[in-house]
């Protein structure tokens, strides 16, 4: 008897190990672009976990597949992070007004010991049009309040870059590498301000930063055979889309890219 338990035991604890790799792994494919790899990731595990659930919406929303987006939130409706995944969607329709009141809805939903719907609703307006940016920046600072987080502190970076306060955008970006956990993200954020203000050198190393913190990580190597690119090094340029292509879903647009720096580093055959 005391050996079957023990194997109950042992066969549940893999599980759910497994389980939990898994969604991290959905997770990870979808910070990295990879909206195909963390498709695949993640369906098998939507219909018990809610925020597994969640990142597979966000998934197909970023592959512009709305509709079957909009259904996987309705699903677990009653869950704050699904709750601002519908205001996505509801943003993404043009219907601004509906979405705040859904964003309204999922703030409520904070206590003193959870302060997580937060980061949800902040999110939503960050990577979406229609909403206060000020009021996201104000959500990332009740969530870091409770919660210091690499993760929140890169995404208040991207909502005020997106508000064009590279300044604000940089020193969130660099307090996120300094916390560590998302070292690589947060060096190729920093590399993509660097890129926009054509400060080409200071985007290299720090998508060379990037692509040293996590080598799985493909975003670094695009940008970086992008500034490789727009300083004419076409060879290095080539070099650095090749080890993209080998970590990202080779979607069309990543094809095409590559084509073109084939073309211009005089490879015609290949292009």
């Amino acid at each position: 008897m005391y050996k079957k338990i023990t194997f109950l035991f042992l066969l549940v604890a893999t599980t759910v190990t497994a389980f939990a790799q898994s969604k991290k792994d959905g997770i990870k494919f979808y910070n990295y672009k990879k909206y195909q790899s963390a498709i695949k990731a993640l369906t098998p595990l939507a219909a018990e976990d809610k925020f597994a659930n969640y990142y597979l919406g966000l998934s197909y929303l970023e592959i512009e597949d709305v509709a079957t987006a909009k259904s996987i939130f309705q699903k677990h409706a009653d869950n704050y992070a699904n709750m601002a995944g519908l205001a996505r969607v509801l943003f993404t329709e043009g219907k601004a007004a509906e979405a705040n009141a859904m964003l309204e809805k999922v703030v409520r939903q904070t206590s003193r010991k959870n302060k997580s719907a937060y980061l949800y609703a902040a999110d939503a307006i960050t990577y979406t049009t229609g909403g206060d940016l000020n009021k996201a920046i104000k959500y990332y600072e009740y969530y870091l309040e409770w919660r210091p987080s690499a993760k929140a502190l890169i995404r208040k970076g991207d909502a005020y870059r997106k508000m064009r306060d590279g300044g604000n955008a940089m020193t969130a970006y660099q307090m996120a590498e300094r916390m560590g956990g998302e070292s690589s993200l947060a060096s190729f954020k920093q590399g993509n301000l660097w890129y926009a203000s054509k400060t080409f050198d200071s985007a290299l190393v720090n998508y060379q930063r990037a692509a040293d913190a996590d080598p799985e990580n493909p975003l670094p190597y695009n940008d970086l055979a992008n500034a490789y690119y727009s300083i004419n090094r076409y060879e290095d340029a080539k070099e650095q889309i090749e080890k993209y292509l080998a970590l990202s879903d080779k979607s069309a647009e990543d094809q095409i890219q590559y084509a073109n720096i084939l073309y211009l580093s005089s490879d015609y055959d290949g292009a």
